[in-house]
C-alpha cells in the first residue's frame, strides 16, 4: 500500500528544487498536493496536484488560498518556500557594509514570515479537525552553521556570496518550530523541522562543490532521494510523539 494514501499535503514553493522533488514523491505515495507559488507554473499535470498562485508577503493572498481549500481535510502542511539565490563563482552580492536592508527584509518576509502566515491559517484546519494535523517546517545546514563564504570562491575576498539573512531566517524557522509545538501542546498537533544539506545539480560550479563536499562528513552533497526517508518518517501517521524537534540530515556538514 503507498504511503501517503488519502493524505491531503499543503506545500509551499513547489517550484524549488528540492520541493519539487518532495511534490512528485509525495503524489507517487498517493497523497494529494495542494501546492502553492508565488511564480506561476505548474510543475507538471497529475490529477492530485493542485496549484495556486500565492505571494506570501500577502496575507491577503494567503487567507484567499484559505477559503478555497478551508473545507478540505489537511493532514501535512510543509513549509518550503524560501528566498535562496543561486550563488556562482561570477556572482556575488555587496560587502556587509553596503548591504541592502531591502534584501535582508525580502528574506525574512517570505522565508519566516511566510511560514508564520500560512501556518496561521492551515492551523485553522488543523484545529477543526480536532486539533490534529502535522507540520513541517524545512530549514537549511546554514540554520544550524553559518556559510563559509570562501567555499563559493577560488580567492579568500570579504564578499556576501551567501546572503547571512538566509541562515538567519532558516535558525529562527526551527525557533518557530518549537514555539508552535508548545502552543498546541496537548493536542494531536505535531511541529517540527526537516534540515537539509545542500544538494547537488548538474550546473553547479566544480571548485564550489568540492569544497563543500570537503566539509561533509561522508564526503559528497545530497542527491534529492537523501530525504525520502526523513520524511516518511515526519509526515507518517505514526508519527505521534516527536514534537518540536529538528531532523538533520546534512551529511555531517553541521558538526564537522
Amino acid at each position: 500500500m503507498k504511503k501517503f494514501m488519502n493524505q491531503n499535503f499543503v506545500i509551499s514553493g513547489v517550484n524549488g528544487y528540492l520541493t519539487s522533488h518532495f511534490v512528485e514523491y509525495i503524489l507517487s505515495e498517493g497523497g494529494s498536493v495542494f501546492g502553492i507559488d508565488k511564480n506561476k507554473k505548474k510543475l507538471f499535470r497529475h490529477e492530485k496536484l493542485f496549484f495556486y498562485k500565492v505571494d506570501l508577503e500577502k496575507e491577503d493572498q494567503v487567507n484567499n488560498f484559505y477559503q478555497k481549500i478551508k473545507n478540505n481535510k489537511i493532514d501535512v502542511l510543509i513549509n518550503a518556500a524560501a528566498i535562496d539565490p543561486k550563488v556562482t563563482n561570477e556572482r556575488h552580492f555587496n560587502s556587509f557594509v553596503n548591504y541592502p536592508l531591502n534584501r535582508w527584509k525580502k528574506t525574512i518576509n517570505i522565508n519566516l514570515n511566510g511560514a508564520f502566515l500560512l501556518s496561521k491559517y492551515i492551523c485553522k484546519i488543523f484545529e477543526k479537525n480536532k486539533f490534529s494535523g502535522k507540520i513541517i517546517n524545512v530549514s537549511s545546514v546554514y540554520g544550524e552553521k553559518p556559510p563559509n563564504q570562501n567555499i563559493y570562491s577560488k580567492k579568500n575576498i570579504r564578499k556576501v556570496f551567501k546572503p547571512l539573512e538566509y541562515g538567519i531566517s532558516k535558525s529562527a524557522l526551527h525557533s518557530f518550530t518549537k514555539s508552535l509545538a508548545v502552543y498546541y501542546n496537548k493536542t494531536n498537533i505535531r511541529v517540527n523541522t526537516l534540515t537539509p544539506g545542500g544538494v547537488r545539480k548538474k550546473d553547479q560550479n566544480n571548485n564550489f562543490v568540492k569544497n563543500y563536499s570537503d566539509r561533509t562528513i561522508v564526503g559528497r552533497m545530497a542527491n534529492l532521494n537523501d530525504y525520502d526517508d526523513a520524511l516518511d518518517f515526519l509526515c507518517s501517521k505514526n508519527n505521534n510523539y516527536l514534537n518540536g524537534s529538528n531532523i538533520i540530515v546534512d551529511g555531517g556538514l553541521s558538526i564537522s
